[in-house]
């Protein structure tokens, strides 16, 4: 699956497919089942209650496994550390320093949760009995 956002002024691609748990392990040492999990419940969880006119906001965690999960997809969706001619870094820091407007990213949560929900449903096919 791939999808194109704007960073400030520049097109990028995001690719998730199979490899991106592994690529994710291998490059972060987490499991982005697991994160993804917890990224989507408190995504949901935080909605609801904004939702219900309170206050919510992501966590310093979920921000991190967000911010791991985009330098992933786009690490993938680019060719070595760049994407469409922007710097990837060698880490998820290391490519948000490169962002001017680091809250630029944020804007676009929701469409990394479906790039990620989408591959699982491509890749998850149940067996017949």
């Amino acid at each position: 699956m791939e999808k194109t956002i704007t960073i400030g002024e520049h097109e990028q691609v995001m690719r998730a497919s199979a490899r991106s748990p592994i690529l994710y392990r291998a490059l972060l040492g987490r499991d982005m089942i697991q994160d993804m999990k917890t990224l989507e419940a408190d995504f949901k969880r935080i909605k609801a209650l904004k939702d219900a006119g309170e206050e919510a906001d992501l966590s310093a965690e979920d921000l991190t496994i967000f911010a791991n999960a985009c330098w992933i997809f786009l690490k993938q969706g680019g060719e070595g550390d760049q994407n469409n001619g922007q710097p990837l870094g060698k880490s998820p820091m290391e490519w948000l320093d490169t962002i001017p407007n680091v809250f630029a990213i944020y804007a676009f949560i929701k469409d990394v949760l479906e790039l990620w929900y989408n591959q699982q449903l491509q890749t998850a096919k149940p067996a017949k009995k």
